[in-house]
């Protein structure tokens, strides 16, 4: 759920985030110059207890609910999910930057499973992204402990040049 004051926090509103694709956790939040909310969230609507996507809800200015403008990600296996997305804003560029990691099998004890971290970018608001540019050079593994390909942060400088640690 989700809380909206228009009148400087002297009441809320709730909104509901209700969705065709489900709604679970890591939800990313930011507003563009143009005062539109984001969320970012998993789903798992196909596969059980595996998140199989990540969606992208906006709130315009001027509108009372969250609308699906896209979904990101999509894991195409059985055992494969997506987590830990993290999304910002470029109000530069008017872009927006998205880290995620990619589980081959989540909590898999497999040596033969692993984790890497992903980056896509929208230009035109969440429409549409680039294709995933594969960051990580060594795959963790899929046990979701200290030896898992996770907890990346993307930020940009004043320069435009983009950063992404983890």
């Amino acid at each position: 759920q989700v809380f909206i004051s228009n009148d400087e926090g002297k009441s809320f509103e709730k909104i509901s985030l209700d969705n065709e694709y489900g709604l679970w956790s890591d939800p990313p939040v930011f507003f563009d110059e143009k005062g539109s909310a984001y969320y970012f969230h998993l789903s798992g609507t196909t596969k059980g207890n595996s998140s199989d996507r990540i969606v992208c809800q906006v709130k315009e200015r001027k509108e009372k609910a969250f609308k699906v403008v896209n979904t990101i990600a999509q894991t195409t296996t059985k055992f494969a999910c997506n987590e830990r997305p993290i999304a910002i804003y470029n109000y530069n560029k008017k872009e927006i930057y998205l880290t995620y990691v990619v589980f081959d099998a989540y909590g898999s004890q497999n040596p033969a499973d692993s984790t890497r971290l992903y980056f896509t970018k929208s230009t035109d608001y969440g429409q549409n992204w680039s294709t995933p540019i594969k960051l990580s050079s060594i795959a963790g593994d899929c046990s979701d402990m200290d030896k898992s390909v996770q907890g990346a942060t993307v930020t940009f400088n004043n320069n435009n040049e983009l950063f992404v640690a983890w």
